[in-house]
């Protein structure tokens, strides 16, 4: 079972992150963070653009202020952007799929919270 969603995206009041990279700071808009990704003691953030920018911040210290800014951790290794969200299907578990085509897969204790929330999304 697939279910497609075109959720409101709005830039307006969205900070931007300084991110450290090898080559400096670069100053990223969160809103134009469509995931993020743990690598170890690394993060790598995809951009709407289809860049990627490396920091040497683990994912846990991103949780819990980018999730006001409605991101949610949906496994061990992804923060998403609600925003960036586009289907969820349920086969084998449960996973949804981003703006950039990729699927990724929920963890099983963080399921009911992933599908509460984009539940409450479809509703606004």
């Amino acid at each position: 079972m697939m279910n497609t969603y075109s959720f409101p995206l709005s830039t307006l009041g969205l900070p931007n992150l300084m991110i450290q990279t090898s080559d400096g700071k670069r100053p990223v808009n969160i809103s134009e963070i469509v995931f993020l990704e743990s690598a170890r003691n690394y993060t790598f953030a995809y951009l709407t653009d289809g860049s990627r920018v490396i920091t040497s911040k683990t994912i846990g210290i991103f949780e819990s202020p980018f999730a006001k800014h409605g991101f949610i951790r949906i496994n061990k290794s992804i923060i998403a952007n609600l925003s960036y969200i586009t289907e969820s299907c349920k086969n084998e578990g449960y996973a949804i799929r981003l703006l950039n085509g990729q699927w990724h897969t929920c963890s099983r204790r963080r399921t009911s919270k992933v599908k509460k929330v984009i539940k409450q999304l479809k509703t606004l």
